[in-house]
C-alpha cells in the first residue's frame, strides 16, 4: 500500500511542477519585491511524515513536499532554506515564533486558522479507517 501511495504522491509531484515551469507565477510587484528582499523562503517541514517530507538518516531533507516546494521556489526566483526542528510540536512553535516563513503538508483545523494562513491544498491524499468489528 506505502508504495502505490508513493506512486499517487510522484505523479501528483510531477503534475505540479509542470504546471509550475508552464507560466508566470502571477506575483504582484509588491509581492516580488518583497521576495528580492526577503532571501530565502525558511520552510520547516515536519521532521518525519515520509513519504511527504522527513529528515533521512544522514541529516539530509526528502521527500515530496520539498521537492514541489523547491519547485514553487525556483518559479519564484528564490530558494528554500529548511529550518529542522525535532518534533511536530516543535515545528509548530517554531513558526509561531516567526522563526519560519512556511509550512508544506498539514491538516487545515479551526486551531491552526487562528495562526495560519492556507493556500489552496496542492495534493488531497485521502485516509481510511479499517476497523474489526466482529
Amino acid at each position: 500500500m506505502n508504495r502505490w501511495r508513493f506512486i499517487f504522491c510522484w505523479l501528483a509531484a510531477v503534475m505540479v511542477a509542470g504546471a509550475l515551469r508552464a507560466g508566470d507565477p502571477g506575483l504582484t510587484s509588491d509581492e516580488r519585491r518583497w521576495l528580492a528582499q526577503h532571501g530565502p523562503l525558511r520552510y520547516a517541514p515536519d521532521p518525519n511524515f515520509p513519504p511527504f517530507e522527513f529528515f533521512r538518516s544522514d541529516g539530509q531533507l526528502a521527500g515530496i513536499t520539498p521537492e514541489i516546494l523547491a519547485e514553487v521556489a525556483r518559479s519564484l526566483g528564490t530558494t528554500l532554506q529548511p529550518v529542522r526542528y525535532a518534533t511536530w510540536p516543535d515545528v509548530l512553535a517554531g513558526f509561531r515564533r516567526g522563526e519560519a516563513d512556511l509550512l508544506g503538508t498539514l491538516t487545515r483545523t479551526p486551531g491552526r486558522e487562528a495562526f495560519l494562513d492556507y493556500t489552496q491544498p496542492y495534493l488531497k491524499v485521502p485516509n481510511a479507517l479499517y476497523v474489526n468489528v466482529t
